[in-house]
């Protein structure tokens, strides 16, 4: 899109969106490119995923359950690489997966519609980021009508659809 006669790219390919190099662009204007500056975000990404995730196990399970869930993240080969290296990109899939669930719950929890809102917004923000998250999205709307029926139609109000849609959208614009 052109604003002010600047050119801002909403996409990469077909299929990624620009959100990652929106997110490099700031830190390249700072740091020259090399691969400090290209790996430390992410693994700031990564750290803040896990932090994420703790908190998503400690709402669920409690905070031993959660420790030892962290433990074994920041332990994982595969995570560890991928986010390293940023394969994909995954990062911030990553990112996006697990705040969207830690809101989600807590909207689960509470009825909240900002979380809502969020929750949904950062299922956008990571479709944008790669289309190929439609599948995590519909693997996370499976399991919850899988295990939680009740819940699920219980919150499926015209308010909640208004306001979950509205915060997708948003997050998935660009790739619209």
């Amino acid at each position: 899109i052109r604003i002010f006669h600047r050119t801002i790219p909403l996409m990469l390919m077909d299929y990624v969106g620009a959100l990652k190099s929106w997110l490099y662009w700031p830190i390249f204007g700072i740091f020259q490119p090399s691969p400090q500056s290209l790996r430390w975000p992410v693994l700031i990404i990564g750290a803040l995923t896990i932090w994420l995730f703790y908190l998503l196990l400690d709402r669920i399970a409690g905070s031993r359950a959660a420790l030892a869930g962290c433990f074994l993240l920041a332990t994982d080969t595969m995570f560890l690489l991928t986010t390293e290296f940023d394969w994909g990109p995954v990062a911030i899939q990553h990112l996006m997966l697990v705040t969207a669930c830690l809101l989600l719950l807590q909207f689960a929890q509470t009825g909240s519609g900002k979380s809502l809102l969020g929750g949904f917004f950062a299922l956008g923000l990571g479709l944008w980021d790669k289309a190929l998250f439609a599948w995590i999205i519909c693997g996370l709307g499976a399991a919850a009508v899988a295990v939680f029926p009740q819940d699920v139609l219980r919150r499926f109000t015209v308010r909640n659809i208004g306001v979950a849609l509205a915060g997708f959208l948003l997050g998935v614009w660009p790739l619209l």
